[in-house]
């Protein structure tokens, strides 16, 4: 915080972000309002929703206590989320309005659920409270204290336990796996050694944070750098991402090979393929390169001019696809890695 203060650190897209100082004051202040809620060392929160500024402020307050995130992928089937917070025994969590009927019927107690969205259901059976109003409460017991100084807060160790997260095993239900501080931060000072980025630089963000490709890459080490994440709030088809793009153009973001292959087939080769010259061009070494260099320079602007680096991983990248950006003069970095090794190995 004291070297980015001034910077801007997080938001949504099309949205004022927060400060670095913002982001740093209002985590302390929403660890506070946990601990009055009886969450301390070791204590498990669960963090069901999608990306949003709120999910990693949340996170990092969950952390700031030495309790342990409970992050749960947006997309797994009701089954897997019961699984996970009856074994992990989650007395909180933070979810949405597109997650919360997966934990309407869930047996065991949940104390407390708190909407990232400001989603409120008064029909439901569970107390559910906003996340702006645990956010008033928590201010409200912060002023009552006089400030941030001497919070009352346990110490933190590298090798405490920071996140438990959950990965497809090779049978039955998602298998656990326990992530330290020190992994995920050495694996994002490892990660922001390779991605040269300068502070104040936009990284977009449209995986799952929940997934710690996106968490240690697309947020760890954007905080690293004291770059701005900033959150597409959508799914990141060809037509979100241009709008998104062109007003936030970003420096850096992830993606996984599905996007780009999307666009490849969508954008580039009808490009290429309405045209008789364009055709006759790419049957040649030479010509390919020079037109596939053109198309390469509209991708770039189509990401809003700006772009220095995309990672891409999650999965194989089609080789014509990698053939094309190779020859495009495209800033891609292919990356591969496993969530127990929180998650990058190589890039």
């Amino acid at each position: 915080r004291r070297r980015f203060e001034d910077h801007p650190a997080v938001g949504m897209a099309f949205e004022e972000p927060l400060s670095y100082r913002e982001l740093h004051d209002r985590i302390l202040t929403l660890a506070v309002q946990l601990q009055t809620w009886g969450v301390s060392h070791g204590d498990r929160v669960a963090l069901l929703a999608e990306n949003s500024h709120n999910w990693g402020t949340v996170y990092l307050s969950i952390v700031r206590l030495g309790a342990v995130a409970v992050p749960i992928l947006p997309d797994l089937p009701e089954a897997d989320v019961h699984h996970i917070l009856g074994e992990t025994g989650c007395s909180i969590i933070f979810t949405t309005h597109r997650q919360i009927e997966k934990i309407y019927d869930l047996p065991g107690e949940l104390q407390r659920v708190i909407t990232l969205d400001d989603y409120v259901d008064d029909g439901v059976v569970r107390s559910v409270q906003s996340f702006s109003r645990f956010l008033e409460e928590a201010e409200k017991g912060m002023d009552e204290r006089q400030g941030t100084d001497d919070l009352p807060f346990p110490e933190v160790g590298g090798d405490d336990i920071a996140s438990i997260l959950y990965t497809s095993g090779t049978s039955g239900f998602s298998k656990a796996v326990l992530l330290t501080h020190s992994n995920l931060c050495a694996n994002g000072y490892s990660a922001s050694r390779i991605m040269h980025i300068n502070p104040g630089s936009t990284f977009l963000s449209v995986l799952p944070i929940s997934h710690t490709y996106e968490f240690t890459v697309g947020f760890i080490l954007p905080m690293i750098k004291g770059c701005r994440v900033v959150y597409a709030g959508k799914s990141p088809t060809p037509a979100v991402l241009q709008k998104i793009c062109s007003r936030e153009r970003p420096h850096a973001m992830l993606v996984v090979p599905l996007i780009m292959e999307k666009i490849y087939k969508k954008r580039v080769l009808p490009a290429i393929e309405k045209s008789r010259v364009l055709r006759l061009a790419c049957s040649f070494q030479l010509g390919r390169r020079l037109i596939y260099r053109r198309i390469g320079a509209k991708l770039l602007a189509f990401f809003g001019g700006r772009l220095k680096v995309m990672g891409i991983g999650g999965a194989a990248l089609n080789p014509e696809v990698e053939n094309f950006l190779h020859q495009a003069g495209f800033p891609y970095i292919i990356g591969y890695g496993q969530t127990e090794s929180a998650p990058l190995l190589a890039a």
